[in-house]
């Protein structure tokens, strides 16, 4: 599968469901993308979607994603265990974890609709 294709067919909107005070908040997704180079030159692109809301609270942790990751713009899996598989994939992974980390809070753009 492609990329768009795959994008098309994972949406761009992640509903938390109600609990306590919040219904049906709605987040962007994917919360980040990320492109890096191989080695041979190939592109790797890895998005990371947001599949587990425990708080919103914005502090979100690399667990609460799922990384889903293309090589030339191929689905190639998804998954930190897959990308663990990757010649890159324990670079690649530790990157991705320490963006996320960066960004403790969730912008009040990645709010509402």
């Amino acid at each position: 599968m492609r990329l768009e294709e795959a994008k098309r067919r994972m949406g761009d909107r992640t509903r938390t469901g109600s609990s306590g005070y919040f219904t049906n908040i709605v987040l962007k997704n994917p919360h980040r993308s990320m492109t890096f180079y191989g080695r041979k030159g190939e592109r790797i692109e890895i998005l990371l979607y947001l599949t587990e809301v425990r708080k919103l609270d914005g502090a979100f942790t690399p667990e609460q994603f799922t990384p889903v990751y293309f090589i030339n713009d191929r689905l190639s899996g998804w998954g930190w265990d897959s990308l663990q598989l990757l010649k890159e994939g324990k670079r690649l992974g530790e990157d991705c974890q320490s963006k996320l980390l960066e960004a403790q809070r969730l912008p009040k753009k990645l709010l509402g609709v």
